[in-house]
């Protein structure tokens, strides 16, 4: 009884404290011990903040992965410390109303500069508590609504052998102070307490520390799965370097094996036992994707910009009166498995973002998408998007966009000077414009009839290098096509 009523006072502590990061903390890509670069990349994208907004309460949470056989029946679960999802501060209150609660993603810096930005990756949704344990104060829950794929969640592993601590290495905890971005903290082994303590890990951190809103973090071992959740630290009025190198974690492991919920939850078909499953990530959704929201540039958070979102099915760019916009400074590859990629007049690329769009491309799909009423989507495809200062593209020509196979551009890359040529005999003219990034029309003509064989020539020479966009219409057919020059000089 010692043990849990002084593990609760800890908790009491930690939940209670309200100061700015500490000095002696480090960005999660400003860690002078880091994990490896995958470890890092992939792990902190499963540690979320949580704020609930009945009670006003913050705290940090840790995306976990099930062992199904088939990830298309992957859900959203969720791993954090019990006293944040209760009233008081030790969680001997009541449960906190979790119908409105914001989830935010990727609240973190690619380096030791702050970037203030924690509104981008926020989801509003209703959490289901699974389990939960006063003892170990942990607790499972579910997030219900769908996770938008741009935020790219990964779902970390976790273990419940006896070993998960006993072999060297190094040891993280990824955390999100309730004033500051995401966090790194790092311990070696022996600085974590195996012995007499049947409920917790006290870990003593060689770097990094742990402050109020880092409650339900998870420790993660020299295998990149988690171990325990973060409870508390050493009782103070006023955070220090000193007082919060000290901190203690509800053992998974204890609490796993105490909760058959949690078991069948995390390892319905027991295909790994105690050993428990490794992390993964969205690689593919599988069935039709519809998009809408700001993708902001990937960048900002982590070192890698370029995101891509798969399917295997057909990809939808703004749905429903729902827009898409893909921010300035973005890089975004949209892959189909389908034969139908649709860019709605909701859909906007701004200057100076990079959207790549491929159709019947090849990809294994890992979960189930969310699916929306397709009565107003347009089923035919379009392969090029238009800048926001050039304006919408007609609805008539979104709807008619196909390739026009019987005209070839060449040479390609070219130092300005390249031909369109006709594979066969048309009676319709052709109408050609060349595009610059920012959707500037820089020429445009109307050409005669090209017979099998025939050429329209273009002379650029003065055009910087750069990339363009030929925009090939036929006024009769209605049909568009749009063709990437590359010049280079």
């Amino acid at each position: 009884m010692k043990i849990i009523y002084s593990f609760l006072i800890l908790c009491f502590a930690l939940n209670t404290l309200s100061q700015p990061a500490l000095p002696c903390t480090n960005n999660v890509y400003c860690s002078p011990n880091p994990p490896p670069q995958d470890f890092l990349d992939n792990n902190t994208r499963s540690v979320v903040k949580l704020f609930i907004y009945d009670g006003g309460t913050s705290g940090t949470a840790t995306l976990l992965r099930q062992d199904f056989s088939d990830d298309n029946e992957q859900e959203n679960i969720i791993i954090t410390a019990r006293h944040v999802i209760h009233q008081g501060n030790s969680g001997f209150g009541p449960l906190l109303d979790l119908t409105n609660v914001d989830v935010i993603f990727n609240y973190s810096s690619p380096g030791c500069a702050n970037i203030a930005y924690e509104g981008r990756y926020k989801l509003k949704t209703k959490l289901t508590l699974i389990d939960e344990s006063l003892l170990w104060d942990i607790a499972v829950l579910k997030i219900e609504s769908p996770i938008p794929p741009h935020y790219k969640p990964y779902y970390s592993g976790w273990t419940a052998t006896p070993f998960a601590t006993y072999s060297g290495g190094d040891f993280y905890d990824f955390s999100l102070p309730a004033a500051d971005m995401k966090k790194i903290s790092h311990a070696i082994s022996a600085n974590i307490s195996l012995i007499n303590i049947p409920t917790r890990y006290d870990v003593f951190w060689t770097d990094g520390r742990t402050q109020k809103g880092s409650s339900g973090s998870g420790l993660l071992n020299f295998n990149r799965r988690l171990i325990g959740v973060l409870s508390g630290g050493t009782p103070a009025s006023t955070e220090t370097c000193f007082n919060t190198q000290f901190a203690n974690f509800g053992k998974f492991r204890s609490f796993w094996l105490g909760n058959s919920v949690t078991r069948n939850k995390l390892n319905p078909n027991n295909i790994f036992g105690l050993i428990g499953n490794s992390g993964g990530e969205i690689e593919c959704y599988s069935g039709d994707l519809f998009l809408d929201g700001l993708y902001w540039p990937a960048a900002d958070y982590q070192p890698s910009n370029l995101i891509t979102i798969k399917c295997d099915g057909n990809m939808y760019l703004a749905h429903s009166n729902k827009t898409l916009r893909i921010i300035s400074g973005s890089e975004f590859n949209f892959e189909a498995g389908g034969n139908v990629i649709t860019a709605l007049p909701g859909f906007t690329a701004e200057s100076g973002s990079n959207v790549t769009i491929k159709s019947n491309m090849a990809c294994t799909a890992m979960r189930t998408a969310n699916q929306i009423d397709k009565t107003d989507i347009d089923s035919n495809s379009v392969n090029y998007y238009y800048d926001e200062k050039k304006g919408e593209l007609p609805k008539e020509e979104i709807n008619n966009t196909e390739s026009i196979s019987t005209l070839e551009l060449f040479p390609n890359p070219s130092k300005g000077c390249f031909k369109i040529k006709s594979l066969v005999y048309t009676t319709d003219p052709f109408d050609f414009e060349l595009i610059d990034v920012n959707g500037r029309v820089l020429y445009s003509v109307t050409s005669n009839y090209l017979e099998n064989g025939e050429f329209e020539d273009f002379q650029f020479k003065e055009l910087a290098s750069g990339v363009y966009m030929l925009k090939i219409h036929n006024e009769y057919t209605k049909k568009t096509e749009y063709k990437r020059v590359i010049i280079q000089k």
